[in-house]
């Protein structure tokens, strides 16, 4: 569910075709692709997209599901620079990574300009779950809280032991794995950003 101000439906529609634009561009996905799942012309994607004509329900919801996202997406309100993104549980994107393990829900990106973005997600980690048995590297930053459980990460050389309510910043360019020490599951709100 979207949070939007009384008068701003306008706005949103107006926006809907630039906004589902921008997110199948971010996925590095094509139009010919979204509308072959879709069962639509490349051609009415295309007005969507320049925001020509309007889609129907069943078109949206077809068009957030080729991109694996939630159709209120498409919904998001902005002011200047700044997004305002208020979702409720089960409405979040679901990261898939292979891994049935453990749960990664995106909770709120934001792209700060064509290359970069803050993105922000919810992990919840099975008792003894180990992220990777060896490090692994990404570029910009990271910032940890345990919000429940325990966690073991190391950074680098070091160590850490993040309990509910601690935190932990990092270069996400420095080798780091993580694994639940915890006797429950152990949930964890990870900010990344260039």
């Amino acid at each position: 569910m979207t949070a939007r101000k009384a008068g701003s439906h306008n706005q949103d529609m107006t926006l809907l075709g630039s906004r589902i634009r921008r997110i199948r561009q971010d996925r590095g996905m094509t139009l010919a692709a979204i509308a072959k799942q879709v069962g639509c012309s490349v051609a009415l994607l295309s007005q969507i997209e320049n925001d020509k004509v309007m889609p129907s329900v069943k078109t949206l919801t077809g068009i957030a599901a080729a991109m694996r996202v939630q159709p209120g997406v498409f919904f998001e309100e902005t002011h200047g620079d700044e997004i305002i993104t208020f979702r409720q549980p089960g409405e979040r994107e679901i990261i898939d990574t292979g891994n049935e393990a453990q749960t990664i829900e995106l909770l709120a990106r934001h792209r700060i300009d064509a290359d970069r973005e803050v993105a922000t997600y919810r992990f919840e980690l099975p008792v003894g779950y180990t992220e990777h048995i060896e490090s692994h590297v990404h570029g910009g930053h990271e910032l940890l809280y345990c919000v429940r459980g325990s966690l073991d990460i190391k950074v680098g050389q070091d160590t850490f032991l993040l309990d509910k309510g601690c935190s932990l910043y990092f270069f996400a360019g420095l080798p780091h794995t993580w694994r639940n020490v915890a006797d429950e599951v152990t949930e964890v709100i990870s900010v990344n950003w260039p």
